[in-house]
This record gives structure tokens, C-alpha cells and sequence, in this order.
């Protein structure tokens, strides 16, 4: 997905009038509006501008553009200045007393032709409608700002009734999402947690606390008196028995799931804490490669390559996944790839991928060749630049993975996908 407040994207708004080059060739419209100044005087204007666009598609509120024409004359002075030292924080404030629910935005300053321009983003909001909540200069308590062409207006009803639609729409998608987890772990092997009163729902129901918890945890059962401080207090709920009933507590090791490929990638990928880390290492060994994300796990759980090198000796297996996974770690091997200096059409294409990287704006391409001219590029970024983008690399790797890893026209890339999480494991953790 392109960054929105990229160069790559803001030149497409950013372009001269082919009818007077004095003049900005794009027009306001459902995703831009125009000021001519930046200040504090009109800021409930400037809210009320991104809850209408939080309640569409999203769009940029542009400071520095004349009204009538569209004149392309910057910010000047003052109102550069107070842009530029906009307080996010204080900025996002105002937001959340003004309107519910959350309205996410970002800003820059941009150069075209010599003026500088001050630009916010309204991010289409994930939950709608956005809703006014206080009665301040132009905004009305209880009002929905919707955007129309390039006007920003209380919400008629046929797009009020659209946006309660597409919100009833999202609800069932999740509804049936959950059924189909459901259906694929099996209703006896499933519990629902209601995080508002803590309880746990199933056919078995047992609730297995890490052993390291314990000594911080205080056994109370329902009815009996709690003083207020001391230690953590688990309430208890019926009867706290072992499988043979003798002890008052039962304890055991909480090893997650069967742990595939698929788990170790996406815990990576997301950067999930998972309680047992080793445990994913050991499962590496199982697989059909060696080649996955290690050092991340090796990071989490503390331990050095010569811990991990014992702790692989261990693992009862003689796979080749584990050689592999060994050789790796006790030679430091890297799947760092330095491109070549020919001037090839592949290698054109690799360099350009590295060079949106660093940009961070990447277009994921949906033809197998292209794609895989993406992958080798990210492996051809240098640590210290993978670490600088950390979290776009991991966004993108997680959109690739997700769209295309385990779909069948693009299965022979799977291996250089696994190659890509290597290195941006290594680049990040590997000391």
C-alpha cells in the first residue's frame, strides 16, 4: 500500500495547471481540500474537515494553496511556523474530546517548486461513524461530518444508511470468522472468554497459569474477604482440583498449539511475545527447512548461541532442518544478498524495489517474476537500514504473506520468501 504522505503519492496532487502553470492542476475534491494559511483561530474548521474525510475515503487537508484559484503559494513565515510545531499529542487531543471514535491521522511539510506546503492525512476511519461530541465554534454536538465533492456537511441520510450498512457488514464478516475458527479447532476443543466479566465458557474449561505466575498470584475463593493491596488476587469460581483431586492448585507447562511453520513465521512476523520461545526454535527442527525465523525467539527467551546450540542437541531428531538450523546459528551464516554491479534488467528491477523500501513506499506486485524481484531486493538492504524500517518491512512481508504466501501460482516463492524473513531476523537480531 502507498504511503500516503509519500513524495510518490503527494506528486500526483502536486502538479501544475496545464492551463496556467501558477496555478495547482488538481482540483479540491472527495479526498483534498485547500487553505490558503495555517492558524489556530480555525482549527475547529481544520477538525471538522478530517471527521469528514475520517467518515469517507480519507483525505488531505492542504495548507499553503490559495482559494480562488487554486494559487500555489506556500506557507509563509508565521503560519509555516506554527505547522511545523504542531504538538502531535496536544493535536490528537482536541480530536478525542471533540469526536468519537478515534480519528488517525499524520502530517508533513512538502516542497514543490520552491514553497513549502503543510499537509495532514485523515486516515478513513476503521469504525463509523465518527460523531461529534461537543458544541465548539463551527462543530454541533451530535453531528456526523461526512465529505461531498469538496464541501464538508452533515451526512444525508442515504450515506448515513451506507455507513450503517458497511458496519452490519463488518460485524458479520467477524461473526463468521469466528465460526470458522471454530469449525477448523471443533467446538469441544473450544472456549469463549468474555473479557467484561472474566469468564471462561466451554465444554473444558480449565485455566492453566504459567508456574511463574504463582508466587505472585493469591488463591481467594468466591465469598471469602480480600484486603485492598498485597498481592495479585485470582478469584475462584467452584473448586480448584488436580486430576486426581488431592492438590489445591494444578499447574502445567502451557506449550501453545502444535507449532507448524506457518505459527513461527507469523510470531515473527507480528512480533508476537510468545511464552515459550524455545519451543519454537525446537520446532523449527521439525519442519521441512531450516530456513525461518530464529533469532528473534533466541532474543525473547535470552539466550546466547551456545545455550541455543545445547538446547538444539537436545532436540531427539536428526532431521536435516536441524543441521541446517545449527549450521546457521554457530557459523553466523546470513542470507544478506549484495546486488550486482551489471546493469541487467533484473537487477534494475531489485534496485528499485530497495530504493521504494527505503522510501517506504512499496507496491507489492502481483506477478510471481516481479515479486520475487521484491523479495531479493529486501534481502539486499543493510542492517542498519532494515532496523531503520523495521516496522514497514514487517507490514509488508505480513501483506506478501498473507496474500500470496500460501497461494498456489506463487508456491515457488515460498523459499525466497523464507530467505527475506531470514535476513530482516538476522539484520534485527543476529548479534
Amino acid at each position: 500500500m502507498l504511503n500516503p504522505l509519500s513524495d510518490q503519492a503527494l506528486s500526483k496532487i502536486f502538479k501544475k495547471s496545464t492551463r496556467n502553470p501558477a496555478l495547482i492542476g488538481t482540483n479540491e475534491g472527495v479526498t483534498v481540500e485547500y487553505k490558503e494559511s495555517f492558524g489556530w483561530k480555525s482549527v475547529s474548521d481544520y477538525l471538522k474537515t478530517m471527521a469528514s474525510f475520517a467518515n469517507r475515503e480519507g483525505g488531505y487537508l492542504i495548507f499553503g494553496i490559495k482559494d480562488k484559484p487554486h494559487l500555489l503559494i506556500g506557507l509563509q513565515t508565521k503560519a509555516l511556523t506554527d505547522f511545523e510545531n504542531i504538538d502531535n499529542q496536544l493535536w490528537s487531543t482536541h480530536l478525542r474530546e471533540c469526536f468519537s471514535p478515534e480519528i488517525v491521522w499524520e502530517k508533513r511539510v512538502y516542497i514543490f517548486e520552491g514553497n513549502t506546503y503543510g499537509i495532514i492525512y485523515t486516515y478513513s476511519a476503521k469504525a463509523k461513524p465518527i460523531i461529534c461530541k461537543k458544541d465548539i465554534s463551527e462543530l454541533r454536538r451530535s453531528a456526523i461530518y461526512y465529505r461531498y465533492n469538496s464541501q464538508n456537511s452533515e451526512i444525508d441520510y442515504p450515506e448515513l444508511y451506507a455507513i450503517i450498512e458497511e458496519e452490519k457488514n463488518k460485524i458479520n464478516e467477524q461473526w463468521m470468522s469466528l465460526i470458522r475458527q471454530i469449525g477448523d479447532s471443533g467446538v469441544a476443543k473450544t472456549a469463549l472468554l468474555d473479557l467484561k466479566s472474566g469468564k471462561l465458557i466451554g465444554k473444558n474449561t480449565t485455566l492453566y497459569i504459567d508456574e511463574n505466575l504463582l508466587d505472585e498470584i493469591d488463591f481467594v475463593q468466591e465469598g471469602s474477604f480480600v484486603e485492598t493491596g498485597g498481592n495479585p488476587a485470582l478469584k475462584l469460581v467452584g473448586e480448584v482440583q488436580t486430576i486426581v483431586g488431592a492438590q489445591k492448585v494444578v499447574v502445567e507447562k502451557n506449550f501453545v498449539k502444535a507449532i507448524n511453520a506457518d505459527e513461527i513465521i507469523v510470531a515473527f512476523i507480528t512480533h508476537e511475545k510468545v511464552n515459550n520461545p524455545m519451543e519454537y526454535i525446537k520446532q523449527i527442527c521439525y519442519q521441512s527447512t531450516g530456513n525461518l525465523p530464529v533469532y528473534y525467539f533466541m532474543t525473547i527467551a535470552n539466550k546466547s548461541i551456545e545455550e541455543s546450540k545445547t538446547f538444539l542437541d537436545n532436540v531427539p531428531t536428526n532431521s536435516a532442518a536441524k543441521d541446517l538450523l545449527k549450521r546457521r546459528i554457530i557459523n553466523s551464516e546470513s542470507k544478506y544478498l549484495k546486488l550486482s554491479d551489471t546493469e541487467t534488467i533484473a537487477t534494475r528491477k531489485k534496485k528499485e524495489y530497495r530504493q521504494s523500501f527505503l522510501e517506504e513506499v512499496v507496491i507489492i506486485p502481483k506477478e510471481e517474476n516481479n515479486l520475487k524481484y521484491c523479495l531479493l531486493s529486501l534481502r539486499s538492504i543493510e542492517a542498519p537500514e532494515i532496523r531503520k524500517h523495521k516496522n514497514y518491512i514487517l507490514n509488508i512481508l505480513y501483506e506478501i504473506y498473507t496474500n500470496y504466501f500460501n497461494q498456489a501460482p506463487f508456491s515457488s516463492l515460498k523459499s525466497e520468501f523464507r530467505n527475506a524473513l531470514c535476513w530482516v531476523d538476522e539484520a534485527l537480531y543476529m548479534e
